[in-house]
């Protein structure tokens, strides 16, 4: 909460505009600003209970980008209790 504070405070000199726009920048242009007010909209909706944080494994990329190690994804999201463990019936997260 203390971020969330934080972020939505404008004398502390960080907006959720400005926020947006580096998020924006962040993921190269691969969502737009619509994309973005629809993931907020989505995320205001979800419960705190209905949270999970877990880390994804990423490497440096070129400057400003991290990479996906695919072949460590499933494992931090079993890890982080995110996913199950690989069963017979269980699926993999894909490498896609």
């Amino acid at each position: 909460m203390a971020f969330k504070e934080k972020a939505t405070n404008p004398a502390n000199g960080f907006s959720v505009f400005k926020m947006a726009n580096l998020a924006m920048q962040v993921v190269n242009g691969g969502l737009n600003a619509d994309e973005f007010v629809s993931i907020g909209n989505f995320a205001a909706k979800v419960p705190p209970a209905k949270i999970k944080q877990g880390v994804l494994p990423v490497a440096d990329g070129k400057p400003g980008e991290l990479l996906f190690l695919q072949d460590q994804l499933h494992d931090a999201l079993v890890k982080s209790g995110l996913v199950d463990p690989v069963l017979p019936t269980t699926p993999v997260v894909s490498s896609r």
